[in-house]
């Protein structure tokens, strides 16, 4: 019988501390990474408390990156995030692949993952305005260059597939 070797929940290592999830948290996400990068080490490119709130610098720090993770903790403590399996960069055209997936810790350390429906190419699109993930008929998850206060991420499912959105607020 065939096993892959990493089926299991592995701990990345880090450049340096996460200020917004708990080692278990980055095990859960780490699980879900394509195979190929389950072992690569985590360097921190992005961080609000260090970087502030530009997007232009976002793009700036992550262009140089092959593939990223973003994680999100909003004022209620909740983390989500996805994973971005190319460069970000605003690029005003849809880009990514089936890689592509959101992921959000509801109460707890258990992780819930939304991944491609195969309903539509459109994974990631980012602009001068922002970035987002999905579109179908919105997007999942859609990070404004205006500073916001993440709520949280909520999902549901319809007939046809799971429906995941970004409540935000402005500041």
């Amino acid at each position: 019988m065939y096993s892959n070797a990493f089926d299991f929940a592995c701990t990345p290592e880090l450049s340096c501390p996460s200020e917004v999830a708990t080692e278990h948290q980055i095990s859960q996400i780490a699980k879900f990474l394509p195979t190929i990068y389950k072992t690569k080490a985590w360097q921190l490119a992005y961080s609000r408390s260090r970087s502030g709130t530009s997007l232009s610098l976002l793009y700036r720090n992550l262009r140089d990156t092959r593939e990223a993770v973003l994680i999100i903790k909003d004022s209620e403590r909740h983390v989500f995030g996805a994973f971005c399996p190319e460069p970000l960069a605003a690029r005003m055209e849809y880009f990514g692949s089936g890689e592509t997936f959101l992921y959000s810790f509801g109460s707890g350390e258990t992780v819930d993952t939304f991944h491609w429906t195969t309903k539509n190419p459109f994974f990631i699109y980012a602009d001068a305005d922002g970035f987002g993930f999905g579109a179908d008929p919105g997007f999942g998850l859609f990070i404004d260059k205006e500073p916001v206060s993440y709520t949280h991420l909520r999902a549901h499912e319809t007939p046809e597939h799971l429906v995941c959105r970004l409540l935000l607020e402005k500041k």
